[in-house]
């Protein structure tokens, strides 16, 4: 992992003096993306407590890189998420919601800077637009991470008054970290559902369920 680690870092800073023929390397590179998103699924697969430490700093320097290739770039999003990259970016974001770790809301961050990335933040990408929507389980993630808890210290119910009883609206405020998050999570929906693909989205939204958390965030702000 220390080679890997060197490495990457290495890359980083050739992509911010040298980005597009760094892309272009990349592209022109039989298993670019595959070696990318492999050392990215190797460093949140993790394994003893050493070995998870050095795992988590490798995910840590993969994500600032792949979230530079992906910004613009429709072929190299196009190959990530070949590579299965919302698979293993939104596993990532529920490993480190699970385990709550010390500064894991950097990584979430960064996982969700780069999905937004792949589904065309710039310029819509049809090609990883249908295949987001074409799982379910994408969006059920996006859902969790609309749920008012993670945001709000457990209050889940926004419509709670005083007394435990209903009919007054409690406004309450996150982290700047956590709606930083949030914030990211809400542009992936809006992207979804402004797209081409606005009624395929639409219908996936509903059901899964998005709708609820939409209007409870709606009633906590």
């Amino acid at each position: 992992m220390q080679v890997k680690h060197h490495v990457i870092h290495i890359l980083k800073e050739v992509a911010e003096t040298h980005q597009k023929p760094l892309e272009a390397v990349v592209l022109s590179t039989p298993t670019g993306i595959q070696d990318l998103m492999d050392t990215l699924a190797q460093g949140w697969l993790g394994g003893d407590s050493m070995m998870a430490t050095m795992a988590e700093i490798l995910t840590n320097d993969m994500l600032p890189l792949l979230l530079s290739l992906t910004a613009t770039n429709d072929q190299i999003q196009t190959q990530v998420v070949f590579q299965e990259g919302f698979d293993k970016l939104l596993g990532i974001v529920n490993t480190q919601i699970e385990n709550d770790s010390n500064g894991g809301h950097l990584i979430v961050r960064d996982c969700l800077e780069t999905v937004n990335n792949l589904l065309g933040r710039e310029v819509p990408n049809p090609i990883t637009l249908k295949m987001f929507l074409a799982d379910s389980s994408f969006l059920s993630c996006l859902r969790s991470l609309m749920s008012p808890h993670l945001y709000y210290g457990g209050q889940t119910d926004l419509n709670q008054g005083p007394e435990g009883g209903r009919g007054s609206t409690t406004v309450l405020s996150a982290a700047p970290n956590k709606e930083c998050i949030l914030g990211l999570v809400l542009e992936a929906i809006e992207q979804l559902v402004f797209s081409n693909e606005s009624h395929a989205a639409a219908t996936q939204i509903g059901r899964v369920g998005c709708i609820v958390e939409l209007a409870q965030l709606t009633a906590g702000y």
